[in-house]
């Protein structure tokens, strides 16, 4: 079968029982069995060790205690990680799945970790860049209905100086999301 023909087929079932997978009683272990190791496998990931390489050159090595479920390497080098967590767990609001996959790829000195629960899957850097996005946001809409109550102008003069620290600490995240250089930036800022 084709890797998109099997990709596409695991998709299907798991919308087709979306409810029962996302019962509590479905766990991690059975999402790694029925979906993320088949999917994968279908990508072309030697997750079961086909190719009898050594323990050291395997491409995928599996949940140990203590580490990430999923461990990818390419010439006994690993790549990136991937934690599986059931799917009844939101793996972009609960704060300690992204923690914990940020821990283990900080440990082993790798850019880039992945969550997912097969529905979805999730750079844990890019949850966290997501929910400091969304606090500094309900601040700045706080500082406003502050500032707008606000009685005094020391009062309007303290708010309008923290609406514009929150406002500048957005601008740096959207700049480091789209990468932008010093320049862009001082353009973008009309320097």
């Amino acid at each position: 079968m084709p890797a998109t023909d099997a990709v596409v087929a695991l998709v299907e079932r798991f919308r087709q029982h979306h409810v029962a997978y996302k019962h509590n009683t479905y766990n991690e272990e059975q999402v790694r069995t029925d979906f993320l190791s088949p999917l994968f496998k279908a990508m072309g990931w030697d997750v079961d060790n086909k190719q009898w390489y050594s323990p050291r050159c395997r491409e995928v090595v599996g949940e140990a205690t203590k580490s990430p479920d999923y461990s990818f390497r390419i010439g006994g080098v690993r790549k990136f990680i991937l934690e599986a967590k059931k799917p009844s767990i939101n793996i972009k609001k609960d704060v300690s799945p992204p923690y914990l996959v940020r821990r283990y790829a900080w440990s082993a000195k790798l850019p880039l970790s992945i969550l997912s629960d097969f529905e979805e899957f999730a750079d844990a850097d890019d949850v966290a860049r997501h929910d400091r996005m969304v606090a500094l946001v309900e601040r700045m809409l706080a500082l406003h209905r502050q500032r707008q109550a606000a009685r005094t102008p020391q009062e309007q003069t303290v708010l309008a100086a923290q609406i514009e620290a929150a406002d500048r600490q957005i601008d740096r995240l959207v700049y480091a999301l789209y990468g932008l250089t010093v320049e862009e930036i001082g353009i973008v800022e009309g320097e």
